[in-house]
């Protein structure tokens, strides 16, 4: 009975432990990096689009900062003689194709973030066999932006260049390999896409008040 006694007390004493640790690593403090990024979108994001929720775009942050890492071609896209900025980039084309508003709906039925047509969501699900988000569950932001990257992904292996990519993702990929598309697209990626790169150096943006501005 007192052995029996005594190992119940050993097993508390570790399970004890094992709470003290996992709320240790609960506690950890977000990497800096993550901090000072999800504060500059939070910045460029309300000040873009003045009217969205703060909830709205702390989601939009978070899963710009998460599927902005999935992107395959980073290492190998270059931009202005630069290698390509993943986080600025998927903000980049976020911007072009929806102001950040999370609601947006286009004339041929393109919803989200990313604007992304229930037919190509049904194709990926098929073709990578990955969930495929209905209905609502489309303008989701972490379901939107996770399907933007995975179609991102899959053009670059097939055209191997940033601009290409974005006038496939814009006016398909058959289109583009046949020669029609509209440059203009890719002019206003890029030209996003240098503001925000523009603005993230200046550091103009530190030191404003958010609310409800968060990290992952």
């Amino acid at each position: 009975m007192v052995q029996r006694t005594k190992f119940k007390r050993i097993l508390l004493s570790l399970a004890m432990l094992g709470m003290v640790f996992n709320l240790t690593q609960d506690r950890q403090p977000e990497p800096a990096g993550n901090a000072v990024d999800a504060r500059f979108l939070a910045d460029y994001i309300q000040r873009t689009h003045s009217r969205i929720h703060p909830v709205d775009r702390d989601r939009l942050v978070q899963a710009i900062l998460k599927e902005s890492r999935r992107l395959d071609f980073v290492q190998e896209a270059w931009v202005d003689q630069e290698q390509l900025d993943g986080m600025l980039f998927l903000t980049a084309v976020i911007e072009t194709e929806s102001t950040f508003k999370v609601d947006a709906v286009s004339s041929a039925d393109a919803r989200g973030y990313m604007q992304l047509m229930p037919a190509t969501a049904r194709w990926m699900g098929e073709r990578f066999g990955i969930w495929v988000p209905e209905g609502p569950e489309l303008f989701e932001p972490e379901a939107n932006l996770s399907r933007g990257v995975i179609f991102l992904n899959h053009l670059w292996r097939e055209l191997r260049d940033p601009r290409l990519v974005c006038l496939a993702y814009n006016a398909g990929l058959g289109n583009v390999q046949r020669g029609y598309y509209e440059e203009r697209y890719w002019v206003k990626v890029l030209t996003n896409y240098r503001r925000l790169k523009a603005e993230r150096s200046s550091q103009n943006w530190l030191g404003k008040e958010l609310t409800g501005v968060k990290s992952i």
